[in-house]
């Protein structure tokens, strides 16, 4: 679930959308998002969020279950992106977290 919600988050896709739905462009994005996403959590063992950030984060003295991830299990945080609150949803019986703003779900 974690590198699901985190995916999403990363190229903006509210989880409702199906891969017809979605343009050119975003099936791009989300197939590198998916590679590159999976390959750092892999390297890394977990850490789906920015590296950098990660690095800063870390040097201040934040725990690493608060700095690890996008989204996933950081409801009512801000978003990286926009500074909304992220929120956890049900989906197909599924835990997902993600950032209304930058995730809007389709119309």
């Amino acid at each position: 679930n974690y590198l699901r919600s985190d995916i999403l988050n990363k190229v903006g896709l509210h989880p409702s959308l199906r891969p017809s739905d979605l343009t050119e462009t975003q099936k791009t994005d989300l197939a590198k998002a998916l590679r590159d996403v999976t390959r750092q959590s892999y390297r890394t063992k977990g850490i789906t969020n920015d590296l950098k950030r990660v690095r800063r984060l870390k040097a201040s003295g934040v725990e690493r279950d608060d700095y690890r991830h996008l989204a996933f299990r950081r409801d009512g945080e801000d978003c990286y992106t926009c500074g909304a609150p992220i929120e956890r949803i049900e989906f197909s019986s599924r835990r997902l977290y993600l950032c209304p703003t930058c995730q809007p779900p389709p119309t």
